[in-house]
């Protein structure tokens, strides 16, 4: 057992005898590289709790709500050790009394959901270069948070963007406080 890595020695491919060892390397930057902040504001934050039972005729309400062409922000989803499923669904705070009405308060599995909303909220967003490759992004972003006393209610993390759901009024506090460790890129003067 390799005490560095926890690896064991592994079989190199094509010999059945021979033994190497595995190296793991990774890169950090002194600040993580983005291609700059977005934020949203004057969001609500829905969070469905849901059994088995009820997630698919909750998602045949999602997704008959297409036809009013709602703008979602975002949507994410999680599973909880009780067995629930949740569901985190952010719309424009000026939405939030027809998606009760409309999606919530009306359908077969209303007896098996709960229904948490938080409004007013920020959304923060970024992207950057290789973060689905790379340890330590959602750290560095969730670290400066906690040092400037930011809460954070969701985080979502997809490929290359990193989602953050802040109390309404944070945003533009959680963008200084991320550019601090992260490093936008200058525009570069017009060569004209």
């Amino acid at each position: 057992m390799n005490p560095i890595f926890g690896l064991d020695s592994l079989k190199v491919a094509g010999s059945s005898t021979e033994r190497a060892q595995q190296t793991i390397a990774t890169y950090r930057e002194e600040r993580v590289k983005t291609y700059g902040f977005q934020i949203a504001v004057d969001l609500a934050l829905f969070e469905v709790k849901l059994d088995a039972q009820s997630i698919c005729p909750f998602g045949v309400k999602i997704y008959s709500l297409a036809k009013f062409h709602p703008v979602f922000h975002l949507v994410a989803a999680s599973t909880f050790i009780d067995g629930l499923f949740v569901c985190y669904i952010l719309l424009p705070a000026k939405d939030e009394s027809n998606f009760m009405k409309y999606v919530l308060l009306n359908g077969d599995f209303e007896e098996s959901k709960t229904v948490l909303v938080t409004s007013p909220v920020d959304l923060i967003y970024f992207q950057g270069p290789h973060y689905g490759d790379r340890y330590g992004i959602a750290e560095t972003a969730l670290g400066a948070l906690a040092r400037a006393s930011i809460p954070v209610l969701v985080t979502a993390c997809s490929q290359s963007c990193i989602y953050l759901v802040l109390p309404g009024a944070m945003g533009p506090k959680a963008k200084r406080s991320l550019a601090e460790v992260f490093e936008v890129p200058r525009k570069r003067p017009s060569s004209r």
